[in-house]
């Protein structure tokens, strides 16, 4: 699921209360500056990180042990 909120995004690595997360998780933590969103009509490159406490909404499915990323654009 992605989140998008003032052109900031998180990636939430929900796979439906599965034990173990998605690939695809694994996948971005594994090369975190070869990712692209498109969230429109054309793509935009981004780095990803894992997101940290305090930028988890209280209540968000990523305060329960769900693991997001966050998407920071990378500038030309």
């Amino acid at each position: 699921m992605r989140v998008e909120h003032d052109g900031e995004y998180a990636l939430v690595a929900s796979q439906g209360g599965a034990p173990t997360h998605p690939v695809w998780y694994y996948n971005l933590l594994a090369d975190p500056d070869s990712v692209s969103i498109q969230d429109g009509p054309e793509p935009f490159d981004v780095t990803v990180r894992e997101a940290q406490d305090e930028e988890r909404a209280p209540g968000d499915a990523s305060c329960r042990g769900v693991p997001s990323v966050r998407p920071v654009p990378i500038e030309d």
